[in-house]
């Protein structure tokens, strides 16, 4: 829980702001834990939220108008040699759903199917994206010097995905993210996955408190925090005589159920709905959508070779097809949902998700006091009972 301590002050912070009431009890109780960063971010997030205006909407960040013709230009680089609904399905799966300019009630049976985030720019592009860079930082014995330089690098090709992608709070969430954890990593100071999650969700409230109240911002955390907690818990279950690309399919599907999970409470919470069809849909239509973007790049720089562009449409043609009548065969079991779900539940839900980590730790860490011989809780809790 202690990563989560600062994204905790600022959110209760920015409350006290919106409901006109005073901060300084939890930060006296901050002070008596000899928590100072924590009752000094307490106060700036107050003070943030005193001069905000609290609307309804969050900011509009905009790009210049030069990032619209790239956009465009990538988007017809997608299309080309597609039939224009498909074309622009993938311009969606690839570039968002903004960039490709259509709304999510273009596709309601992706709603319907629990596929719709599949459609909206998130981690999935810049992970596939930054992959080339994040595998030479990960797999080279490379001096500092080449470290930065790659890490310079990666900043400038996460600036190229913002570009291509637009600035919804999805992506500026996942690039923000991508960034601290691997310039971390180039620097020689990698940072935990987690404590990266929650000083990122604190820097993005401190600058837009509004996003505190906005979907797209808690659905993103909120599968982010699933993927994070969640799948270290089932992937050791793996049978590990798996072949290596039957083990990284059962590792996609497991992180697609992860974040289904962990959405699943919001989405009850802000849209009164929870399409459980989607941790079955999902399973399929997540390592299908990795292949559609991977085909998509690779159609497009092969564009001029003519054949093999054509080869590669043809694919891309079948996979697309594929997805859209998964999502029409999952839209036929949607289940009617009994009315919203209390925010409370869903709040503990995720705090829930959120102890999970420290949890499995002290478990942990309680087994391997067992294996070796050492004094665990209940040996001590019997020992006091027995002795006389």
């Amino acid at each position: 829980m202690q990563p989560f301590l600062p994204v905790a002050a600022v959110i209760l912070g920015l409350l006290a702001a919106r409901d006109g009431w005073s901060p300084l009890p939890l930060a006296v109780i901050a002070l008596l834990f000899r928590r100072r960063g924590i009752a000094l971010l307490l106060i700036i997030a107050w003070i943030q939220g005193l001069g905000y205006g609290w609307t309804s909407s969050t900011k509009s960040w905009t790009l210049p108008l030069w990032a619209s013709d790239i956009q465009d230009q990538a988007l017809a680089l997608l299309s080309h040699g597609l039939p224009w609904d498909l074309g622009r399905l993938l311009g969606g799966m690839l570039l968002g759903r903004s960039t490709a300019g259509f709304g999510l009630h273009s596709y309601p049976h992706w709603t319907d199917a629990g596929m719709v985030h599949l459609l909206v720019a998130s981690g999935a592009q810049v992970t596939l994206l930054v992959f080339p860079l994040v595998w030479t930082l990960h797999h080279l014995d490379l001096a500092p010097r080449f470290r930065r330089l790659l890490g310079l690098g990666i900043l400038m090709q996460l600036g190229l995905v913002l570009v291509l992608t637009g600035l919804d709070p999805s992506i500026l969430r996942a690039a923000t993210l991508a960034a601290w954890l691997l310039l971390g990593l180039a620097l020689g100071h990698p940072t935990l996955a987690l404590h990266g999650l929650a000083r990122v969700a604190a820097f993005w409230l401190l600058l837009d408190p509004d996003l505190l109240t906005n979907a797209s911002f808690q659905l993103s955390y909120a599968a982010t925090l699933g993927l994070l907690t969640l799948t270290p818990l089932w992937e050791p279950h793996l049978p590990a005589q798996w072949p290596a690309p039957l083990r990284y399919v059962a590792l996609l599907a497991l992180a697609t159920c992860a974040a289904q999970c962990a959405v699943m409470p919001v989405l009850w919470c802000r849209f009164g709905r929870v399409e459980v069809i989607g941790l079955v849909t999902n399973i399929v239509a997540v390592p299908l959508s990795e292949m559609v973007i991977w085909t998509g790049v690779a159609k497009s720089l092969l564009l001029w070779l003519g054949w093999p562009a054509d080869l590669l449409n043809s694919c891309l043609l079948l996979l697309l097809e594929t997805l859209d009548g998964l999502a029409r065969w999952g839209s036929q079991f949607t289940v009617p949902s009994a009315g919203p779900l209390n925010p409370v539940m869903g709040v503990t839900w995720l705090l829930a998700l959120a102890l999970v980590p420290q949890v499995l730790s002290l478990w942990r860490q309680a087994w391997q006091r067992s294996v070796t011989g050492l004094p665990t809780l209940g040996w001590a809790l019997n020992r006091a009972q027995t002795d006389p």
